[in-house]
């Protein structure tokens, strides 16, 4: 996941978003290369508040959705190396969830909504991948159970 981030704009984030995640995610991704996961962790987490204030309000819709999907799954990356099935389960269905979210929110723009709806395919990836190995994990499994079509079709016409 981590090579998603070279295709993240900089430019449209209001004062510096996507920059200061940037910069978190790099620092994390130091970190997770030189296998220090304990110091990835919360660059990493850091990485992922910064993403989280982005939603809904960066010019780049993409890159702020795809800084919140590559935050979580670096954390699940990070879990994983430290053989943390539950807690990794967690980042990849909270990933999925909040673009799920992001596609009901009525309120939302709907370039956003379909935003969320592309990154969507990502995250159904991971958790579809994650569960293959661990098929108990329960938010893994109901996250992988949003069905995006009907979110959309239930909004009618944009």
């Amino acid at each position: 996941m981590q090579a998603l981030t070279s295709h993240l704009s900089l430019a449209g984030a209001a004062g510096g978003g996507l920059a200061r995640w940037r910069g978190a995610i790099t620092r994390g991704n130091q970190a997770f290369e030189q296998a220090d996961y304990q110091q990835a962790l919360p660059l990493y987490r850091t990485a992922l508040a910064q993403a989280e204030q982005l939603v809904g309000v960066c010019d780049d819709i993409d890159g702020a959705l795809a800084a919140l999907v590559v935050a979580h799954h670096n954390l699940a990356d990070t879990w994983l190396r430290l053989g943390r099935d539950d807690e990794r389960g967690e980042h990849l269905a909270a990933a999925h969830e909040t673009l799920h979210q992001l596609m009901a929110d009525r309120a939302m723009p709907s370039a956003w909504r379909e935003a969320a709806l592309r990154h969507s395919r990502v995250s159904y990836a991971e958790l579809t991948r994650f569960l293959a190995a661990c098929p108990a994990h329960a938010r893994a499994r109901a996250a992988q159970g949003l069905n995006a079509a009907a979110v959309l079709s239930d909004q009618g016409p944009h």
